[in-house]
């Protein structure tokens, strides 16, 4: 019986351990200038060196991030996965990074260089360069032409 019960608590331990890492995801770049999409989950997002774009408005509240969770044949749908925790540090170069997923709960961080923000309101963000909002996501691509959303 001992043994049981110490199986049952080893066994609760485990889930609880592993739970906490299925709701979080860490995402880091290289030395080059990279392009970092989030996931759906709370994440942590590092640029690390160079001129990065950060892009943590992917999976978004309401259907305010640009990807979509339907099928290719038909009309586009966004993806509404409900509120995130995002925080992404651009560290090193100059950094794009967008936080504006339709809610407030993220974090914009530029770290070295100048750094341009993007987020559903000016709190979140801590950038030379800061916009809010669904008109301020007509950037320039760090590794392109300007693109729209």
């Amino acid at each position: 019986m001992r043994r049981v019960t110490m199986m049952l608590a080893a066994m609760a331990v485990m889930v609880s351990l592993f739970a906490a890492a299925a709701y979080a995801a860490t995402i880091e770049g290289t030395s080059a200038g990279d392009i970092l999409l989030d996931s759906q989950l709370n994440d942590t997002m590092f640029g690390r060196g160079s001129g990065d774009e950060l892009r943590a408005d992917a999976f978004g509240t309401g259907g305010e991030g640009f990807l979509t969770c339907n099928d290719p044949s038909q009309p586009p749908t966004p993806c509404d996965f409900g509120p995130d925790t995002d925080v992404a540090k651009g560290n090193a170069g100059n950094d794009f990074i967008n936080v504006n997923d339709g809610d407030e709960l993220d974090s914009a961080i530029g770290g070295d260089g100048t750094d341009t923000c993007i987020g559903d309101a000016l709190a979140e963000l801590n950038c030379e360069n800061k916009s809010m909002g669904a008109a301020a996501a007509t950037t320039v691509n760090q590794l392109g032409p300007a693109v729209s959303q």
